[in-house]
């Protein structure tokens, strides 16, 4: 065991969160509670000397109780007034064993005891002084901004528990296992601990050099801006995480509880989009078209009130007369209640401007308990207000009846396709001809968006 030096019986103690001053080796420290202010003062008036000892919580005032038994003993070097307390500059002496701590008028003082170190000189110690060498020279290979003074310091060390303390000084260790070291016995022990976190380290080197050489691969000179934005892709790569919007966007796609042909679809374009990077023209084409995906409403119908009394009733509230009309409705609401399965009608409404045929489907709307959703199609004379534009296109987009549906919300809305006379033909196409699969209750259940590419289920609506 090494020679102890002469330690007072009795010290201050400064309670340490997250943090173990290990022998030999000089920290500096930010003391601001109380209890650890008065604790310095009064090594200041004596022999400067304290006990650091690592709490078990991150209580402002700890107990004795909850204070780890083995410390440290340090020398305060400096010290320095700061706004909130004080930073002083200590070193490590000796390790020692608090065999007993009470409080004392707002400080805790503690009995101590010496505990030699071991300082046994054998092959294996020595294999082990000889790979931590090797290992130092490794990580300053590695990592530009470490000194390259920390090689002829570990080499000018004669004494492996010197060695050991420090490089763990120097690693990012936690607090806890530094305290394992401090209390391990066995000088073997603290310099496999030691090894197992200066290898973990320059692991942890290594996979950042691969890293930045991936990223650096990927990147031209045209790149250079997004070259942040390169390495966190890499990053996610290796963690094996996709980036964030595309990890956001295939969660929305579980939670939407598509179709499974429409999930499908949605699947493979976030597959799309993993691959694609942020720059691309195309980026942002298939992130559009997912939104849309996902804000059309493809199986969340409205719950039907099929009341043909409470229907009269709406309508006789909102339109005078019209008895014809109304009867005709009503007659749809009954049959629709004893037959159950019947898909939605399409009712033609024909008159002079201002009768009510606009606000009589309103009222079909509120009488059913359903999303209403206006279509004008007066001096529309495009194909693509109605099928939608195919991607292809910048700045395409679905056709109205996808955009109504996203609109109401509800797979199973009442449409009204207003001013459906006024259509024209244009060099563009015929509207009227590709309302034929909106309205045809055979070809209706499979509507295809130009823009969306996939069955849409209008039968309901």
């Amino acid at each position: 065991m090494a020679d102890t030096p002469t330690l007072p019986s009795e010290l201050p103690v400064v309670p340490l969160r997250g943090a173990v001053v290990l022998p030999m080796t000089v920290a500096p420290l930010g003391v601001s509670r109380p209890m650890s202010v008065e604790a310095i003062n009064r090594a200041l008036a004596g022999d400067r000397m304290v006990l650091l000892l690592l709490q078990h919580g991150d209580e402002d005032e700890p107990s004795p109780e909850g204070l780890h038994r083995v410390g440290t003993v340090a020398v305060i070097r400096q010290m320095a007034k700061a706004q909130n307390g004080m930073r002083v500059l200590v070193e490590g002496v000796a390790r020692a064993r608090a065999e007993f701590l009470q409080s004392d008028q707002g400080t805790i003082r503690a009995l101590l005891k010496p505990v030699p170190e071991p300082t046994e000189k054998s092959i294996e110690i020595d294999a082990r002084v000889r790979r931590l060498q090797d290992l130092v020279d490794r990580a300053l290979s590695l990592a530009t901004g470490l000194s390259p003074d920390i090689k002829a310091l570990v080499s000018s060390l004669d004494e492996p528990l010197r060695i050991a303390y420090l490089l763990a000084s120097l690693l990012d260790m936690k607090a806890e296992d530094k305290q394992r070291l401090l209390e391990e016995n066995s000088l073997e022990v603290k310099l496999d601990a030691v090894i197992m976190a200066l290898s973990r380290e320059i692991e942890v080197l290594e996979l950042k050099g691969r890293i930045e050489s991936k990223v650096e691969k990927e990147m031209t000179d045209a790149q250079r801006q997004y070259v942040l934005r390169q390495q966190l892709k890499a990053i996610q790569s290796e963690l094996g995480e996709g980036d964030g919007e595309s990890q956001e966007l295939r969660r929305r796609v579980v939670e939407a509880g598509l179709p499974e042909a429409v999930n499908a679809v949605a699947m493979r374009e976030v597959d799309r989009l993993d691959r694609m990077t942020p720059a691309s023209p195309e980026y942002q084409m298939v992130r559009t078209y997912l939104d849309w995906v996902l804000d059309v409403p493809w199986d969340r119908p409205t719950e039907d009130r099929l009341d043909p009394d409470e229907a009269r009733r709406v309508l006789d509230e909102d339109h005078y007369d019209l008895d014809k009309v109304k009867e005709r409705i009503v007659e749809y609401l009954a049959v629709r209640k004893l037959k159950g399965d019947m898909k939605g009608p399409i009712l033609c409404f024909v008159g002079p401007p201002g009768v009510g045929k606009t606000s009589l489907g309103q009222s079909i709307a509120r009488a059913m308990n359903r999303k209403f959703v206006r279509i004008s199609l007066g001096g529309v004379r495009d194909e693509a207000e109605i099928r939608g534009h195919r991607r292809t296109y910048i700045g395409s987009m679905p056709g109205r009846l996808v955009q109504a549906l996203k609109t109401a919300g509800a797979s199973n809305p009442v449409f009204m396709l207003d001013e459906i006379d006024k259509i024209s033909v244009g060099i563009q196409g015929d509207p009227a001809a590709a309302l034929l699969e909106v309205l045809d209750p055979g070809q209706n259940h499979t509507f295809r968006d130009h823009y969306l590419e996939i069955p849409i289920d209008l039968s309901k609506v």
